[in-house]
């Protein structure tokens, strides 16, 4: 996969392999130090409450990474409803501004990194932009990078570089010197990419000029008048392109995407429920191998879970809250495009794993309620409770409901699986199941 990116995009793939780099090997030591100048450490580790103290320390850090420039520690901070940064107005540090409206007219000599419902970037940056909104638009011109998102996303001032943009309707009237990523609902084209441009989203409409090879995967592709390719276009798609005067000069392929099976008669309910004993199945078969390979992760979990619910459910919910950010993140470099699905795939598993936690802890109560003599058995509470589990997941909407909260919950019993056990005084012994030994 990561030679394939090579392939497609050249420099682009190492230079956001080294933006990544920066932010682990300079910035984050230097937002570290930042922090503990300014008492920001002090506050949250002096803090009483455990939650508040981890989920600050962790965004705090992680808005200091991102304020920090690639080489020094100075920058400036705006935020408030309504920032603004004057025509006349010049910062020669990274602009870091958050707000519900956001407008940069004036210059800044270095990068632009800016969160909010509505940004505006008239002024002339140095730097990359980095920004996320809900109307993004970059009239200014821009030394380096734009990576953006939101759902309106417009760029028509000069990009030294390259632009990454993701949003419901993406806008690109730009003199553009590097390359274009982009994903959406609707893109249009317009000025001029020096290089390559790759996309997908239902309708593409090119109306500027394209220095290099074009790759769409569309339903609808309009070449416009004006409109035209240096080099090869390949797009996959179900309609044939539509030209209304452009020109293509290299070679034009399309390629039929993978159709899904043909409208399928509906399942019967007999179907229906046999499809819901072969997942019953495939978890419980999970839930005993897990169980039998890792003896004390779910001991320790379903413990955590059956004493602390409600911490492990907030625990469960940051860990959810976290994921968002973090894909935008990642989201915004090429690399880090590649490092997402992986890091979905992880937290999927976590939280199907914290199912099987859940199950742990409701099987355990089960039994020593009503199957005394099954109540040390490990596979016994998890066959229970995986029953359960799937039982509730029967009920219309309800069910649903309940297993999500489930998986919360034995996600955020992750936090207490590889804690150490700490005595306390008058604590009731853990009883231990003999597979857990």
């Amino acid at each position: 996969m990561i030679e394939i990116a090579k392939l497609l995009f050249g420099n682009r793939f190492r230079e956001d392999a080294n933006f990544l780099l920066k932010i682990c090997s300079v910035r984050l030591p230097a937002a570290a130090a930042m922090l503990r100048e300014n008492g920001c450490l002090n506050k949250f580790q002096n803090s009483k409450n455990m939650k508040n103290k981890i989920a600050g320390l962790v965004l705090a850090l992680a808005a200091a990474v991102l304020m920090m420039p690639a080489g020094a520690s100075a920058f400036v901070f705006k935020s408030g409803d309504a920032v603004n940064v004057a025509k006349d107005e010049i910062i020669n540090e990274t602009l870091f501004a958050t707000g519900q409206a956001i407008t940069v007219d004036g210059n800044v000599n270095g990068d632009v990194i800016c969160f909010g419902q509505n940004i505006k970037i008239n002024g002339n940056v140095e730097g990359d932009v980095l920004g996320a909104g809900q109307n993004v638009a970059v009239s200014g011109n821009v030394a380096g990078d734009i990576r953006v998102a939101g759902q309106a996303v417009e760029v028509s001032g000069k990009t030294g570089r390259n632009i990454t943009a993701a949003g419901q309707t993406l806008t690109l009237n730009s003199e553009i010197g590097g390359e274009v990523l982009f994903a959406g609902q609707q893109a249009n084209i317009g000025g001029k990419v020096a290089q390559n441009i790759a996309g997908t989203a239902e309708s593409v409409a090119v109306a500027g000029q394209i220095g290099g090879n074009a790759d769409f995967w569309v339903d609808k592709l309009l070449l416009k008048n004006g409109g035209q390719i240096g080099g090869n276009l390949n797009y996959a798609s179900v309609n044939e392109l539509t030209k209304e005067g452009g020109q293509v000069l290299g070679a034009t392929a399309r390629h039929e995407p993978r159709q899904t099976a043909a409208a399928a008669k509906p399942k019967t309910g007999q179907e229906k429920f046999g499809d819901r004993i072969v997942q019953l199945a495939f978890f419980l078969i999970i839930a005993l191998i897990f169980t039998a390979l890792f003896k004390k992760f779910p001991a320790k979990a379903a413990a955590a879970i059956l004493a602390k619910p409600g911490r492990c459910a907030l625990w469960g919910m940051l860990f959810m809250a976290l994921a968002l950010p973090i894909c935008l993140i990642l989201i915004v470099t090429l690399v880090g495009i590649l490092i997402v699905p992986f890091y979905l795939m992880f937290m999927a598993m976590a939280a199907f794993l914290g199912l099987i936690f859940a199950a742990r802890a409701l099987g355990q109560k089960i039994t020593a309620a009503y199957w005394k003599s099954k109540k040390d058995s490990a596979f016994a509470q998890i066959f229970v409770g995986v029953l359960v589990l799937w039982a509730v997941s029967l009920l219309p909407v309800i069910g649903g409901l309940a297993i999500f909260a489930a998986a919360v919950v034995g996600l955020g019993a992750w936090r207490y699986v590889f804690q150490k056990s700490k005595p306390e005084n008058n604590a009731q012994p853990v009883l231990v199941s003999s597979v857990d030994k």
